[in-house]
Order: structure tokens, then C-alpha cells, then sequence
């Protein structure tokens, strides 16, 4: 820097080329003073920029495949929880009233399908009876669907709080 070439104006005046030829020979000798690349330096850098580029393409697989996981694991659950809801309210959904199926003759008397039903003349007390298992079964089957859409989104949770700090690169992580 502390040489007279540098010492110049930019106005101009010097640098404008006679005749649009540029002549090469006009130019001052230099000598090298650089003894080549810095080895260590130059691996450092390379070593760190291709682990870089390594990790942008599995951070990029690994967040693409997160978010595949997330909107899966959140539909299924989603889907369970609301059945489940569903199954446990169902009395404050239905106009209560429940329809059942049957056979009868063409004279209009109800066809029994087992031999304790023909005995019994009683045909509310086994509607009645049969009704109420099966809500209790639809109760409980409602119950573990909310539980299980629970416990199948907890894992999710945890993982994606895991990921959240774990996703940013050593070399970014120290910067900021």
C-alpha cells in the first residue's frame, strides 16, 4: 500500500488507454510473496465447509421427515380422540331413542334367535339388558380411544421438543 502506484488519482487521466491497446510490457515486474495455500488451514476450512453440506442435506431428510411424522401422528390421534369423545357423549348426541333389528313371521310374532329368548316373554327386560352392554362396551371402548390417541401423541411431543434446540449445527450454535 505504500508503494507510488498506489499513490495514483482515480480521476482517470492514467488509466486511459492509448489507442484502446493495452501493452502488457508496461506493467511492473512482481514478485511472489506468498509460499502457497496454507495446508492446515485450507483442510480446517474444507473439512468444516463439506460437514456443513452434510449436515444441511440430513437436517433438511430429517425436518421433512418430522413433519411427515407430526401430521400422521396428529391425524391418527386427532381421529382417535374425537371418536372416543364421541363414544363417551354419544347420549348428549343421539335423540334417545335406539333402533334395533329383528326378524319376525309374516303373522307379525318376533323370531328369538336362542332358546332363552323364547322362554322370556319379557322382550323389553332383554332389550334392555342387551342395550345397556352394549353402551357400556361403546363407554369403554370410547375411554381407551382417548387414551390411546393420549399416549400416541406423547412420544411426538417429546421428540419434537428434543429436536428443537438439537437441529441447529455446532458451528451455528456457537455464533449466535
Amino acid at each position: 500500500m505504500n508503494t507510488t502506484a498506489c499513490e495514483e488519482s482515480i480521476s482517470g487521466d492514467s488509466w486511459v488507454l492509448d489507442e484502446s491497446i493495452f501493452n502488457c510490457s508496461n506493467l511492473p515486474s512482481c514478485s511472489m510473496t506468498c509460499n502457497g495455500p496454507n495446508e492446515p488451514l485450507l483442510k480446517r476450512f474444507s473439512l468444516e465447509s463439506g460437514c456443513m453440506v452434510e449436515w444441511y442435506f440430513h437436517s433438511v431428510w430429517l425436518h421433512g421427515a418430522l413433519a411427515l411424522m407430526v401430521f400422521i401422528i396428529v391425524n391418527v390421534s386427532r381421529l382417535a380422540f374425537i371418536s372416543g369423545l364421541t363414544r363417551v357423549f354419544w347420549n348428549y348426541l343421539h335423540p334417545n331413542q335406539l333402533t334395533f333389528q329383528s326378524s319376525c313371521r309374516t303373522d307379525g310374532t318376533i323370531e328369538f334367535t336362542s332358546d332363552t329368548d323364547k322362554t322370556s316373554s319379557k322382550l323389553g327386560e332383554i332389550l334392555q339388558e342387551r342395550a345397556s352392554l352394549i353402551v357400556y362396551k361403546f363407554r369403554v371402548i370410547g375411554y381407551c380411544l382417548i387414551f390411546g390417541a393420549i399416549i400416541f401423541i406423547i412420544p411426538m411431543m417429546y421428540i419434537l421438543t428434543k429436536m428443537n434446540n438439537n437441529s441447529t449445527p455446532f458451528f451455528i450454535r456457537e455464533a449466535s
